[in-house]
């Protein structure tokens, strides 16, 4: 018996470019709209409910901890969570294939939390390179952040800061925009979801190393196929920087210095050392499923990067890095 390979006429091709370019333009939507609905609801609590809110916490709950902690906790949260809610709606995925949750190994999970700390060095780097720039042709960076003093608003900072970006953050861009993309390439969702979060921090210097993270955060949860991974690493990140600027907070400027080296130092090797091991111990690691679609990768890029409401999110953050700037 003869067996022949199936293959797609041009017209066949053509039909399934055009349905697969539908698709990928109705993920653009469904991030841009996301983000968009994300900057929208900040900005109506900041103009309505935020200073009244901030009154009310401090009035009842000055006494214990810091109530403008709480007022920023909740900025953060609402936002965020209308903005994973209008994804999930508009992007038309079934609810467990936006957000895989499988049971990962402990020596995995182990290797994916030490490379994120060494990345995060390299990528303060990045960072720091991006920050030097933009001051050179005079464009100053305000760092707002106000560190806490008392015990009950340190452990406030740490889960406003570490866990509930950890959380929220992962499901909106490792999730809601990274896992539909999936199916014109790992690498295409994996860049894409990673831009996107790096333009939404808007300080200059931490969209470099929000970029840089987002790709190891991505392909970590790709290669696991779980966001606990994503949420393991995000947290590990944000937990170490926000701790150490509380040790740093109140050391002299000498001692803050070889303390932050030290630092790097032991994030570094510790990295190195897991970007081995997982090498050897990973079968196929640093490799990513081959691309099916039909469409080319560069259309893909443009066809989702040029989406209008993309266009108006990217603008959105132009203006408010420039307001801020002034």
């Amino acid at each position: 018996m003869e067996f022949y390979q199936q293959t797609e006429t041009g017209e066949e091709m053509i039909s399934r470019a055009v349905k697969e370019r539908r698709i990928l333009r109705r993920f653009a939507f469904s991030s841009g709209l996301s983000l968009l609905v994300y900057f929208a609801v900040e900005s109506v609590i900041a103009l309505t409910i935020y200073y009244p809110f901030e009154r009310a916490f401090k009035d009842y709950f000055g006494e214990y901890i810091d109530g403008g902690q709480l007022a920023e906790m909740l900025m953060y949260v609402l936002p965020m969570a209308a903005a994973i809610a209008a994804a999930v709606l508009c992007s038309r995925v079934p609810f467990g294939e936006l957000f895989p949750f499988r049971c990962i190994r402990k020596k995995t999970a182990r290797y994916a939390a030490f490379i994120a700390a060494g990345l995060s060095v390299l990528a303060n780097f990045a960072a720091s390179l991006a920050e030097s720039l933009t001051q050179w042709v005079g464009i100053p960076y305000l760092d707002q952040t106000q560190l806490p003093s008392g015990a009950a608003d340190i452990a406030i900072y740490l889960v406003y800061t570490a866990l509930m970006p950890a959380i929220i953050e992962e499901l909106l861009f490792r999730g809601a925009i990274m896992q539909p993309l999936r199916r014109f390439g790992d690498g295409f969702a994996i860049l894409a979801s990673s831009v996107l979060f790096g333009i939404t921090h808007i300080y200059y210097p931490t969209i470099v190393f929000a970029f840089i993270l987002g790709l190891s955060i991505g392909y970590f949860t790709v290669y696991t196929g779980s966001l606990h991974t994503g949420m393991l690493m995000h947290f590990v990140n944000n937990f170490t920087a926000s701790a150490a600027n509380l040790f740093i907070n109140s050391m002299s400027d000498g001692s803050a210095q070889i303390f932050t080296m030290g630092l790097y130092t032991v994030e570094i090797i510790i990295g190195v050392w897991a970007v081995i091991r997982f090498a050897k111990a990973s079968p196929a690691p640093f490799t990513l499923k081959p691309y099916k679609a039909v469409l080319e990768q560069k259309t893909c890029r443009r066809a989702f990067f040029a989406h209008p409401l993309l266009i108006v999110f990217y603008l959105a953050v132009t203006v408010t890095m420039l307001m801020m700037a002034l």
